[in-house]
């Protein structure tokens, strides 16, 4: 199959790579825009920035962005956009490690300085390892030392053979239809003392299995900001967001199937749509799952409601205590009876004529 780097789709109009030879000069320059376009294709995919206003489109048949006709310099003007702007928001010591796999798939993120474990095939002699990993931009990271590139990182696991998780994970975390009257936690409760943080927001792309997420904070009402969050939170969360690609949110068919068996947690008021709710509980915390699961990829997407309380437990010290069926009864028998009315007279057995 040709490389997608090396077809006229991906050059820019006016271009000097339509003229040149490709000298390993021009072949660094198109691996550098090729990287590019994947961050800013994504980031595009993420917000929904409308068609007409995209740099780059996706090529289902390489599963990768590639740059409209444009020139490198709007690429690479957009690229540092994105990058800056990630890096402003991630310098209040808030910084989350990307790990992909070999097709660019994302597979989970960890908060910088936090441990992933691989795990080797039988017959390999390294068993299972822990690494530390450190932040070093959103598409390199050092892991036990060594510096990569996340995909040439997803390259050199898929060779040996191994696979890689986050060390810290939500283990026997369970994913339950919403009880009634949870419905208003999987949308954005705008009530007076609710404790929503923010909300992740996703799809998987038109074939799919690809995953593109993005996340809103509540609290200052801005995309990506990670602003008023603890690192303890992060972490938490984005292994509530990891145990949720292991069932439900892992494709566009898997989160289809998952609903669709558990007709329960399909939303009121959803009619034809196919609307559930789900929640996941720790100890602490819990995240309630709008999962929008129509027939075409196209159409669906999912979105997790992070609380930095439990809301439902906050609810239920509110309410008014509800009286045993008991008590109800022996209160009724106890009540004051209303005095009963005199009967009146018969005039017929009085005798009585009109």
């Amino acid at each position: 199959m040709t490389d997608i780097r090396d077809t006229h789709a991906y050059w820019a109009r006016g271009s000097r790579y339509y003229r040149e030879p490709r000298t390993p000069e021009i072949k660094a320059e198109q691996q550098r825009l090729y990287e590019q376009a994947q961050t800013v294709g994504a980031w595009e995919k993420s917000r929904r920035v409308p068609e007409n206003k995209r740099l780059t489109w996706y090529d289902t048949d390489f599963g990768s962005f590639v740059p409209k006709h444009i020139m490198p310099e709007q690429l690479t003007a957009r690229y540092n956009e994105i990058t800056q702007k990630d890096a402003n928001i991630m310098s209040d010591d808030i910084k989350l490690i990307r790990f992909v796999n070999s097709d660019g798939v994302e597979l989970f993120k960890i908060p910088d300085g936090a441990n992933i474990r691989v795990v080797y095939p039988p017959g390999d002699g390294r068993g299972i390892q822990t690494f530390p990993c450190k932040h070093l931009g959103s598409h390199h990271v050092r892991v036990n030392g060594n510096d990569y590139h996340i995909d040439e990182w997803a390259s050199r696991m898929k060779a040996v053979g191994a696979r890689y998780e986050p060390e810290t994970q939500l283990r026997g975390a369970e994913i339950l239809p919403i009880s009634p009257g949870e419905e208003k936690y999987c949308t954005y409760n705008r009530e007076d003392g609710n404790t929503c943080v923010g909300h992740i927001s996703g799809e998987f792309g038109q074939s799919g299995d690809r995953y593109f997420s993005g996340w809103y904070n509540h609290t200052t009402r801005s995309e990506g900001d990670w602003a008023n969050t603890t690192l303890e939170f992060q972490a938490e969360l984005q292994s509530a967001v990891y145990a949720l690609r292991q069932g439900v949110l892992k494709d566009h068919e898997s989160m289809r199937a998952f609903c669709q068996s558990r007709p329960e947690a399909k939303l009121p008021g959803s009619g034809d749509y196919e609307h559930y709710g789900f929640k996941l509980e720790t100890e602490s915390r819990q995240y309630f799952v709008r999962c929008c699961a129509e027939e075409t990829s196209y159409e669906s997407r999912f979105i997790i409601y992070a609380y930095a309380d439990k809301p439902t437990r906050e609810q239920e010290r509110t309410q008014p205590e509800k009286p045993s069926v008991l008590k109800q009864i022996r209160d009724a028998e106890n009540a004051p009876k209303p005095p009963r009315k005199p009967k009146m007279p018969d005039k017929k057995k009085d005798g009585a004529e009109l």
